[in-house]
């Protein structure tokens, strides 16, 4: 459930005025009750989600079991009587066992004992059409709908792929995931008080909402919520759900760990040293600050490194090549460079991809129309202003024969908006996300 997209947004319900909608959630209320005795935690953290967008999370519900019967009633509504028994029906399965059969034949069982019989054979069609694929057309049931539960669960019936990031602090690793996700979800580690593993994972489409767990459970967080930890969770671990402005769709959860180089807080390193020797993941991503090439705490780090992770499941990123001076840097040395002294350290013929996650970050939340703010749109002018030279694209490190297929795509899909994936196919990171 936590990694379900919403289609809330889009809800019929919207269409209905506030006393129906108190009325239809308090039917929801119910009926959830009666299936499983008390709201587990993600069923109440989903039903306030509900609560808070349909009617305001400041109005009390009265919840009654007779408001079942009224939902389905037919009402006249301009000119013809509609019930909303399929999108109810609909709400109940979704919240109860998406993509889980056994799980909604008990739902459909206990609709069965609560609803007329003309309505249960609604809610029996509408099963067949979930759970088993029917090609019935249900002319009451939008396909966005419908859509959207088949996104949910062939999304579901994947397995995670997980990469575990990490890297000093001021590497640039926080900005780098950002760029992946394409949205502001993980905060510099200089911003960062506790010893945390934050574990980020992928929906399958694009709802507007954030879900986090940090000692409790939250739907539809906002951008405070997000960023502050909860003191009180003792868990060394925060999960946050949310989808990702990838260039290819996966099933992806990202491990963001602590840099372990901070004198002042040591239980960073033990944590992050935890998770790398758990060997659960299937890729570690070890980001390289081209500023900090060299120095030995990068040396202690990449040694750990190479002793504690299987050589094919290490990717290296050198990041911050934005910062990089046109008269005093070679980034074509640095990246040689750097593949050398990864071989001194015994890492046989490691990968190292050269990124400006800064660059890629700005440029993809343009690209998909997401609000820059004041400090972000200066920012953005300036790379707009020296990164497409041919000293800052990045792009030319890349040599794979998907290549040009990727940069066409994104050539494709953004149209009118060329300049800013041009900038983001010279950060070198449409490249990067293809080949992890």
């Amino acid at each position: 459930m936590l990694n379900s997209s919403l289609y809330i947004e889009k809800h019929p319900l919207k269409a209905e005025d506030i006393q129906f909608r108190k009325i239809y959630l308090s039917a929801l209320a119910s009926f959830i009750q009666k299936y499983e005795g008390a709201f587990l935690p993600e069923h109440q953290a989903l039903f306030d989600l509900y609560q808070k967008e349909f009617i305001g999370s400041n109005i009390s519900l009265n919840i009654k079991q007779s408001d079942i019967a009224l939902v389905l009633t037919y009402r006249r509504k301009r000119f013809m009587f509609i019930s909303s028994d399929y999108y109810f029906f609909f709400d109940c399965f979704f919240i109860l066992a998406l993509g889980d059969k056994q799980k909604g034949k008990r739902v459909l069982l206990l609709l069965k004992k609560n609803v007329n019989f003309l309505h249960y054979l609604n809610a029996k069609a509408l099963y067949k059409k979930l759970y088993d694929s029917s090609s019935y057309q249900l002319k009451k049931v939008s396909n966005e709908l419908v859509y959207s539960w088949r996104q949910n669960t062939l999304f579901k019936e994947d397995l995670y792929y997980t990469i575990g990031v990490v890297a000093n602090i001021s590497s640039g690793k926080s900005t780098l995931i950002n760029a992946l996700i394409g949205k502001y979800i993980e905060k510099s580690q200089q911003m960062a008080c506790t010893a945390k593993i934050h574990a980020i994972y992928n929906k399958p489409f694009e709802d507007g909402y954030i879900t986090k767990s940090d000692g409790f459970l939250k739907l539809g967080i906002n951008k405070e919520e997000l960023l502050v930890d909860n003191p009180h969770n003792v868990d060394n671990k925060i999960e946050v759900y949310t989808y990702f402005h990838l260039f290819r769709q996966r099933k992806i959860v990202l491990v963001d760990t602590p840099g372990i180089n901070s004198s002042l807080h040591k239980e960073h390193e033990i944590l992050t040293k935890s998770f790398v020797e758990s060997e659960e993941y299937d890729k570690i991503l070890y980001v390289c600050n081209i500023c900090a090439l060299g120095t030995i705490e990068e040396q202690k780090y990449l040694q750990y490194i190479q002793r504690t992770v299987k050589n094919e499941q290490v990717i290296f990123v050198l990041n911050k090549l934005d910062d990089c001076n046109e008269e005093e840097d070679s980034i074509s040395d640095s990246i040689n460079n750097l593949r050398k002294e990864l071989k001194i350290y015994g890492f046989k013929n490691p990968v190292v991809y050269p990124v400006s996650a800064s660059v890629a970050y700005l440029s993809k939340k343009s690209m998909f129309n997401i609000e820059l703010t004041t400090n972000e749109s200066k920012k953005l002018a300036t790379y707009e202003s020296f990164f497409n030279g041919p000293y800052y694209d990045l792009s030319q490190y890349y040599n794979f024969p998907e290549k040009e297929e990727v940069r066409q795509s994104l050539i494709s899909k953004f149209k009118g908006k060329e300049k800013y994936v041009d900038l983001f196919c010279h950060s070198g990171f449409p490249y990067f996300e293809f080949l992890i």
